[in-house]
């Protein structure tokens, strides 16, 4: 499995849990999904940072592998236009 995938699901896993178990308990929806929304986010900055960085690796391997050239291209123009003053 990707580490993209791995990544996405267990961020999904993060917010589902907290999610189900405070509507069991008989937290408000809304209340409910701010509560397990906030504890996602901070879960998975500390709990995934590897598989954080390991998916943006593989994101960039990809956009290199898709545009090969492209970028450098762009900043080439986009340098050019700023230089001779039109970019004002």
């Amino acid at each position: 499995m990707s580490p993209l995938t791995k990544y996405t699901l267990a961020r999904i896993g993060f917010f589902v849990v907290p999610f189900v178990a405070l509507v069991v308990i008989g937290v408000e929806i809304v209340t409910s999904a701010l509560i397990a929304t906030t504890a996602a986010l901070v879960l998975s900055l500390f709990a995934l940072r590897k598989l954080r960085g390991a998916a943006s690796a593989q994101i960039g391997g990809l956009k290199r592998r898709a545009g090969q050239g492209e970028y450098d291209d762009d900043m080439a123009n986009e340098d050019r236009i700023v230089d001779n003053g039109k970019g004002r």
